[in-house]
């Protein structure tokens, strides 16, 4: 299955995801899925949040808590939950308000392996 597909996927098994990516600590996007156009710029938004989860990154690793594995910012009209993959990318899916943020985690975890064989 391809990077787009699995993305798509992904998306069809999470209620309220807007926006399934991979993307880099640089915020480049390498793939992005679109489920939901809500008006709020996905690729602005993961470009200035990158910054941070590069910061949170060498915070943890800096006090030896080994590798940041999954972040989560909430927001008023949502949130952006993402899963660390390998060599400073990540998966993140951007949610509506009402989105199931644990279906939305337990599916990030689960294709965590099947993205790192399809993108490395």
């Amino acid at each position: 299955m391809a990077l787009q597909e699995r993305l798509e996927d992904m998306c069809k098994k999470v209620p309220g995801v807007q926006v399934a990516m991979v993307m880099n600590l640089d915020g480049l996007v390498v793939v992005r899925h679109v489920a939901q156009q809500e008006g709020m710029d996905d690729e602005i938004l993961v470009v200035e949040i990158s910054g941070a989860v590069r910061q949170a990154m060498q915070a943890v690793t800096s006090v030896d808590g080994g590798t940041l594995s999954e972040f989560a910012i909430h927001f008023e009209k949502g949130a952006l939950v993402g899963r660390y993959l390998k060599d400073d990318h990540f998966v993140a899916m951007l949610l509506s308000p009402t989105a199931f943020l644990g279906q939305c985690r337990h599916e990030l975890r689960c294709q965590r392996l099947p993205l790192i064989q399809e993108l490395f």
